[in-house]
């Protein structure tokens, strides 16, 4: 229960968390699907998983 509620509070201040087996490269851009809120997420080479804006 702990875990949940702290996933989603990473979610709600914009630090996701991916589906590992999910990830996949799109180019220089990873595309993921998030594990709390399942959104979709994207992050360039050295950044952080961010929302996709899309």
């Amino acid at each position: 229960m702990f875990d949940q509620w702290h996933a989603r509070w990473r979610c709600l201040r914009g630090k996701h968390e991916p589906v590992r087996n999910k990830v996949r490269r799109n180019g220089l851009i990873y595309v993921g699907t998030c594990r709390a809120c399942g959104v979709a997420i994207t992050k360039r080479n050295g950044t952080a998983w961010k929302a996709d804006p899309r």
